[in-house]
């Protein structure tokens, strides 16, 4: 998501809990010729001054936080006035990833088994895989001070494009909400 907003002409800073993950990702900044800012962070307690970013975009981020709504909260702080929330995610909650990757045609049949059950037993412990969504996070967004909220409840016509997606049979939603203009958080 980084390098297609990069790429769109936007100032990008990348948030990641993974030091990992973000050598993999200034690596695909570099192939790409992008220049992108990464730090390693905590989505639920972000280190930036209130009122910092025009857009946050998140990317099958929420659905694996201990805490959504104090995510969801700290998006709405660093946000400025009349800025705005993209969250693209799905109900995984709802799939049960090893018993799924035993299919042939699923993206994790090649995965150690193992790890796929460990996945499996920690995103049972959290309370988002127990919820409704994308309809819980709308009223979410809501809640915490986002505004003209709304959501796509199935984006993959529109983004899996190549016959490499097609495994994916949950629907992926887009959620977006505004900050007010006139806010003082």
């Amino acid at each position: 998501m980084a390098i297609l907003m990069a790429q769109s002409g936007y100032c990008v800073t990348g948030i990641d809990s993974s030091e990992k993950m973000l050598r993999e990702a200034e690596q695909a900044a570099q192939i790409n010729e992008m220049s992108i800012h990464f730090e390693c962070g905590n989505a639920q307690q972000l280190d930036f001054a209130s009122n910092t970013f025009e857009v946050v975009v998140s990317r099958n981020l929420t659905w694996n936080l201990p805490n959504v709504t104090a995510a969801y909260t700290e998006w709405l702080r660093v946000l400025k006035p009349g800025g705005i929330l993209l969250n693209f995610d799905s109900n995984y909650g709802s799939v049960n990833f090893a018993a799924e990757a035993e299919k042939k045609e699923n993206v994790h049949h090649k995965l150690d088994k193992k790890i796929l059950w460990e996945c499996e037993n920690l995103k049972k412990d959290l309370s988002i895989s127990q919820k409704n969504r994308p309809q819980w996070d709308l009223q979410c967004l809501q809640r915490v001070g986002f505004v003209d909220c709304s959501y796509c409840a199935d984006i993959r016509p529109m983004v899996h494009c190549s016959q490499d997606m097609q495994y994916d049979t949950l629907p992926l939603f887009a959620l977006c909400g505004y900050k007010p203009v006139y806010c003082n958080m």
